[in-house]
Protein backbone atom coordinates (compact mmCIF):
# COMPACT_ATOMS: atom_id res chain seq x y z
CA UNK A 1 0.00 0.00 0.00
CA UNK A 2 1.65 3.20 -0.98
CA UNK A 3 1.28 7.15 0.59
CA UNK A 4 -1.89 9.00 -0.23
CA UNK A 5 -0.75 12.35 -1.03
CA UNK A 6 -2.55 15.46 0.13
CA UNK A 7 -1.97 18.49 -1.29
CA UNK A 8 2.04 17.70 -1.83
CA UNK A 9 1.90 16.24 1.31
CA UNK A 10 2.12 12.62 1.68
CA UNK A 11 0.14 10.59 4.89
CA UNK A 12 1.71 7.39 4.75
CA UNK A 13 -1.45 4.42 5.19
CA UNK A 14 0.28 3.33 8.89
CA UNK A 15 -0.62 6.76 10.33
CA UNK A 16 -4.33 6.12 9.07
CA UNK A 17 -4.01 2.42 10.08
CA UNK A 18 -2.68 3.19 13.64
CA UNK A 19 -5.21 6.16 14.35
CA UNK A 20 -8.10 3.93 13.26
CA UNK A 21 -7.20 0.97 15.39
CA UNK A 22 -6.38 3.43 18.40
CA UNK A 23 -9.96 4.82 17.56
CA UNK A 24 -11.21 1.38 17.44
CA UNK A 25 -10.06 0.47 21.24
CA UNK A 26 -11.99 3.33 22.07
CA UNK A 27 -15.22 2.14 20.37
CA UNK A 28 -14.84 5.07 18.06
CA UNK A 29 -14.61 4.71 14.21
CA UNK A 30 -11.77 6.70 11.75
CA UNK A 31 -14.81 8.49 9.89
CA UNK A 32 -14.14 10.33 6.67
CA UNK A 33 -14.26 13.63 8.56
CA UNK A 34 -11.29 12.51 11.39
CA UNK A 35 -9.48 11.56 7.85
CA UNK A 36 -9.76 14.98 6.24
CA UNK A 37 -9.06 16.34 9.80
CA UNK A 38 -5.59 13.87 9.99
CA UNK A 39 -4.84 14.83 6.28
CA UNK A 40 -5.68 19.06 6.89
CA UNK A 41 -2.70 18.62 10.31
CA UNK A 42 -0.25 16.70 8.09
CA UNK A 43 -0.86 19.37 5.07
CA UNK A 44 0.12 21.68 7.83
CA UNK A 45 3.56 20.55 8.85
CA UNK A 46 3.35 22.13 12.09
CA UNK A 47 1.25 22.09 15.16
CA UNK A 48 -2.04 24.28 14.07
CA UNK A 49 -4.04 26.23 16.45
CA UNK A 50 -8.11 25.73 16.29
CA UNK A 51 -8.34 29.43 14.52
CA UNK A 52 -5.27 28.41 11.95
CA UNK A 53 -7.03 24.86 11.60
CA UNK A 54 -10.26 26.32 10.55
CA UNK A 55 -9.13 27.06 7.52
CA UNK A 56 -10.48 23.63 6.28
CA UNK A 57 -10.80 22.60 3.03
CA UNK A 58 -14.00 21.96 1.35
CA UNK A 59 -16.50 19.67 2.65
CA UNK A 60 -15.22 19.31 6.11
CA UNK A 61 -18.02 20.92 8.51
CA UNK A 62 -17.04 23.66 11.40
CA UNK A 63 -17.71 22.60 14.64
CA UNK A 64 -16.99 23.54 17.92
CA UNK A 65 -13.84 21.97 19.65
CA UNK A 66 -15.32 19.27 22.22
CA UNK A 67 -14.65 19.67 25.63
CA UNK A 68 -13.42 16.95 28.43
Amino acid sequence: MSAQETNGTLVPPSVHEAIGLRLAGLDQRYTPMRRVLVETLAQAGHPVTIPKSSRRPLGCPRAAPIGT
